[in-house]
């Protein structure tokens, strides 16, 4: 079934420019749907990264110029990736403004894999933070691949205490001189986790290190002597006051001796000293490493679902 733009609203390509508007859009959307929103400019932007955004992303606006509609696609690894930011304005969601959106985006997607010859799946990936919102994917034929908990703390009213371990040196990494073995903590201790594909380096140093919201100064390792053992990712979005840990990893053998732990609360302390007071993470519902006792013995608490949603492209 093809859908049609209504008369009284237009498309046009968004510029770094529109990434508050967007924004300011999809919170209300989460808002409505979830009841809470931490979407801000920082975030859209992230999302943009490698985002064609004059040929592979939309606005809908209205006759005022006013944004009620975005949506965006782009390659992400061997996957295609649906911008999550993909929303209409509550006030337009009668006529199916979102089917229009989803639609767009399959069309752009069908193109992007002719140019990729065979290198990109036809698996559309996206994600989900409310009831209603996964209800509307699954209409156009999406389905829950998996499902992760976003935990939160306050370190303002729970201040951190960091000791150091007494075997083991955890400090800020030495860019770039660390990059690889980083990587290398990461793919290891994630094979575990269901789901989660091995990413060669450049991908991964693409897709972690080259994210704007990436705050250098925020990575941390765990060493073992000269060797990294475990290490912490995070993304620092001033805009928002709120760090987020984008990775938190440890080498299997190395795992029950608190490095973990220790790499969280180091960071936890640097963002209270610089006045960033709330930290997120997100954690695989179904993740059997115990990663959702150690961020609960730290006192972080649960705060909302995310389902990873995916779709193969007819």
């Amino acid at each position: 079934m093809t859908l049609t733009l209504p008369d009284d609203l237009r498309l046009r390509a968004p510029s770094l420019e529109d990434a508050q508007a967007i924004a300011e859009l999809a919170a209300t959307c989460e808002m409505a749907d979830a009841g809470s929103s931490d979407t801000d400019a920082e975030t859209v932007r992230d999302l943009w990264n490698n985002l064609d955004l004059a040929h592979d992303a939309f606005v809908v606006v209205t006759a005022q110029g006013r944004i009620v509609g975005y949506t965006g696609i782009k390659s992400y690894g061997q996957l295609l990736l649906l911008d999550p930011h993909t929303n209409a304005h509550p006030d337009y969601r009668g006529g199916d403004l979102e089917g229009f959106l989803l639609q767009l985006a399959e069309e752009k997607g069908r193109v992007l894999l002719a140019k990729a010859q065979g290198k990109v799946s036809r698996v559309i990936k996206t994600w989900s933070i409310s009831p209603a919102r996964r209800q509307l994917l699954e209409q156009h034929d999406y389905v829950v691949k998996s499902s992760e908990i976003t935990m939160e703390r306050d370190l303002h009213a729970s201040p951190p205490i960091f000791s150091a371990l007494a075997d083991l040196d955890i400090h800020q990494a030495v860019l770039p001189q660390d990059e690889h073995a980083v990587h290398f903590v990461v793919q290891e201790a994630f094979q575990d986790i269901g789901g989660y594909p091995y990413r060669p380096f450049e991908e991964w140093r693409t897709g972690v290190l080259e994210i704007a919201s990436f705050d250098p100064s925020m990575l941390y390792v765990a060493r073992d002597g000269e060797k990294v053992v475990g290490a912490i990712v995070c993304r620092t979005y001033l805009e928002a006051g709120e760090g987020f840990v984008h990775q938190v990893a440890v080498l299997p053998a190395y795992r029950r001796r608190g490095i973990a732990s220790g790499l969280l609360q180091r960071v936890f302390k640097e963002y209270a000293q610089r006045g960033i007071f709330h930290v997120v993470l997100n954690v695989d519902e179904h993740n059997a490493t115990g990663a959702h006792q150690l961020y609960t013995s730290i006192g972080m608490h649960r705060s909302m679902q995310i389902d990873e949603m995916q779709k193969v492209l007819a």
